[in-house]
């Protein structure tokens, strides 16, 4: 018998299950699947190059692999644009019994109108939105000159970023916890239609071990070199 799912958390360019907080708060309020939305026709659109395309693939098997070990399907949802994202949102949150959604914001104008998008239709369904801040230490709109608005000045800005980041900076976030098994599959099928390439997966290897090896060499030896 499959758990009754709470929420779903949709995954947009936070592909990670560390520091993820929209992830994290979804599984400390009972069980959670995790969904992205696959919009190839929109990064057709957008020319999405095929490295990139091949890297999100690759990336997202790796977290299916490490949300496995935590008891949280990934369902993969082939929309092509991100018009169709609201309406598959609202489908699977009916399909689980899902009430609540618990995303990351993007900052981009076609992802902020795509958020909102996605806001009014979780209304119009009664389904609760809850969004986090995570690409930013600092959230935009925080660092304000004493006029209340945007520095135009980038020294004024950098001294008031620098003053502010303790009291300001978002908290880190470590792995949410296991979850009792659900009895729900992956969906990964859509993931099949993407080009392999494997001097990609040389150039570019995914997972977020990977990156935080990278992170961790970039510290140890360049970043002193740095400007």
């Amino acid at each position: 018998m499959n758990q009754q799912i709470k929420s779903i958390v949709w995954l947009r360019a936070d592909l990670r299950i560390y520091d993820n907080p929209a992830l994290y708060a979804a599984a400390h309020e009972g069980a959670c699947l995790v969904v992205y939305t696959l919009c190839r026709e929109q990064w057709d659109a957008h020319d999405v190059s095929h490295a990139k395309q091949n890297l999100i693939a690759r990336q997202l098997a790796c977290l299916a692999t490490e949300l496995e070990r935590l008891n949280i399907p990934l369902w993969v949802e082939d929309c092509g644009y991100f018009s169709k994202v609201p309406h598959r949102l609202e489908q699977v949150c009916k399909e689980l019994g899902a009430a609540q959604v618990f995303c990351n914001l993007e900052y981009e104008l076609n992802e902020r109108r795509l958020t909102q998008a996605v806001r009014d239709r979780c209304a119009k369904n009664q389904i609760e939105l809850r969004t986090f801040h995570d690409q930013c230490a600092i959230a935009p709109g925080q660092i304000l000159n004493k006029q209340g608005q945007m520095y135009r000045v980038f020294t004024s800005f950098r001294k008031s970023y620098e003053a502010n980041i303790d009291a300001l900076a978002r908290q880190i976030w470590p792995a949410p916890p296991a979850q009792p098994a659900t009895g729900i599959a992956n969906r990964l099928e859509s993931l099949s239609g993407i080009e392999e390439a494997s001097a990609l997966e040389t150039l570019w290897p995914a997972g977020e071990d990977e990156a935080h090896d990278r992170l961790g060499r970039f510290i140890e030896h360049k970043l002193t070199l740095y400007r």
